[in-house]
């Protein structure tokens, strides 16, 4: 729409509000087409773009909470577009955006939903998916929050050992040198690590064992791992192994033992 257009043009100029009105009577039009475009390729451009625009104004005047609802909408009609460029560069806005509106804008189900959709729309292993996982990866990590970048962090650690490569496919040009591989593997078993403590405040001692397994399998994969720090993680596994075997029977007891257990866990 014409709102559309003269709003990404205020916007690039410098001109929040007067962008952000019109970004927004843009969209407010396209509400009233209803399905009447659905099927019109231009037309969902069009409205894909002046969502983006529109988080980007957010974003700029520090609305930034206030911009990610609308990169996912933005993200939602790109998915359904051969714009895998557009698409890319949404995932990427999205994850700077989390990071300036802070940890309380991060969920658990959104980080994990965008690594799925990147390898859905560009195939796994593809320069882009790989470069979804790391921006995941990255703005978990800066909020401190990086057990939620859990899957993306192994992920791509897991890509890049293979050489950035899947079997039966080109190589993939995402070259990474040494450190940055090794700097992946870290990553991702300091993720699973955070993740142990995350479950554990949980009460869930089953998966903080299933966390520490994966954390100690990525440190035994690093080379620069000591013997000491390994025993020592396998020594602490085997105790969580044990206490998620007990808290296992302990919740086959009869009621009483029951109410006994979870009041226990919740003074913890």
């Amino acid at each position: 729409t014409v709102y559309g257009e003269v709003g990404r043009t205020f916007a690039l100029a410098g001109h929040a509000g007067v962008a952000r009105d019109r970004l927004m009577k843009a969209l407010h039009a396209f509400d009233l087409m209803g399905d009447s475009d659905a099927n019109d390729e231009s037309a969902k451009h069009q409205q894909a773009a002046a969502r983006a625009s529109l988080a980007r104004v957010l974003r700029g005047v520090g609305r930034a909470g206030e911009a990610l609802p609308e990169f996912m909408q933005a993200l939602q009609l790109y998915i359904t577009l051969d714009a895998p460029e557009d698409l890319s560069g949404i995932m990427s806005e999205w994850c700077e955006t989390v990071v300036a509106a802070g940890s309380e804008h991060l969920t658990e189900n959104v980080p994990a939903l965008l690594c799925d959709l990147a390898e859905g729309a560009f195939g796994e292993g593809s320069p882009m998916h790989l470069k979804a996982l790391n921006d995941v990866t990255n703005a978990c990590t800066s909020l401190g929050e990086a057990w939620i970048a859990t899957h993306a962090a192994t992920e791509l650690a897991r890509h890049l050992r293979e050489g950035g490569k899947i079997a039966g496919k080109k190589p993939v040009p995402f070259a990474l040198r040494e450190a940055e591989f090794e700097a992946a593997e870290e990553a991702a078993a300091a993720a699973w690590e955070q993740a142990v403590q995350k479950r554990l405040e949980e009460g869930d001692v089953a998966a903080a064992a299933d966390a520490w397994a994966e954390a100690l399998w990525l440190r035994e994969s690093l080379g620069s791992s000591s013997p000491e720090l390994l025993e020592a993680m396998r020594t602490s596994l085997e105790a969580l192994r044990l206490a998620a075997e007990a808290s296992t029977s302990a919740g086959g007891d009869d009621g009483e033992g029951d109410d006994d257990h979870h009041d226990h866990d919740h003074d913890h």
